[in-house]
C-alpha cells in the first residue's frame, strides 16, 4: 500500500504550508490540505487511517504535533483532492490536531479538527503522513483524539504505509 502527495524538491508545495495565501489560512493556519493518491489498498479493508505527523516539533512543543487525523470510511476513496479536509465530505471522519490541546487550546474546529499544514518554526521540519489499512470501521466520532483511533487500531491492521516529505521554515 502506497500514499503520496507531488512535492517540490521534497518540500510541501507552499499552498499547503505556511508560505500559503491568505485564501488558504484560517487564523494564520494553513488549511488547504493537499491531493493524495493512494494505492494497494488490501481488497479486505474496511476504512483507512490516515495521520499527518511532525516528530521534529518534538525539541519546540515537547511532542510530536498531530497536523492532521482521520479515518477514511470508504477505503474505495483512493484519490483525495486538494481541500478536501475542508470540505469535510461524509467518507472522512476528522479528529482534533495538535492546535486543540491544552498548549495552543484553539476553539475554531475548522482548524482544531481539519488538517493544519506544516508550520515549523525554527528549522525545515520533516513531516509523515501515516496510512493504515483497517479490518474494521473505527466507532470514533467527529472530534475525536488520535489515541481513541489508535486504541480502535490495535489488532486490525491490514497495512501500513508513511510517506515523508518536508516542510519549510
Amino acid at each position: 500500500m502506497e500514499i503520496s502527495t507531488p512535492l517540490e524538491n521534497g518540500y510541501l508545495p507552499p499552498e499547503y504550508s505556511k508560505q500559503a495565501s491568505a485564501e488558504n489560512l484560517l487564523a494564520q493556519t494553513p488549511v488547504l490540505s493537499p491531493p493524495l493518491s493512494i494505492s494497494g489498498v488490501p481488497q479486505t479493508a474496511k476504512s483507512l487511517a490516515l495521520i499527518m505527523l511532525d516528530h521534529d516539533a518534538i525539541p519546540v512543543s515537547g511532542f510530536t504535533w498531530i497536523h492532521w487525523v482521520t479515518l477514511i470510511t470508504d477505503p474505495q476513496q483512493i484519490e483525495l483532492t486538494a481541500g478536501v479536509s475542508q470540505e469535510n465530505p461524509p467518507y472522512l471522519i476528522q479528529g482534533k490536531n495538535s492546535n486543540a490541546g491544552g498548549l495552543v487550546n484553539m476553539q475554531n474546529k475548522a482548524v482544531t479538527e481539519r488538517y493544519t499544514g506544516p508550520q515549523p518554526p525554527n528549522v525545515d521540519h520533516e513531516y509523515q503522513f501515516e496510512l493504515v489499512a483497517l479490518d474494521n470501521v473505527p466507532t470514533v466520532k467527529p472530534g475525536f483524539w488520535l489515541n481513541e483511533l489508535y486504541h480502535q487500531m490495535h489488532g486490525h491492521e491490514l497495512a501500513h504505509s508513511t510517506f515523508k516529505f518536508l516542510g519549510k521554515k
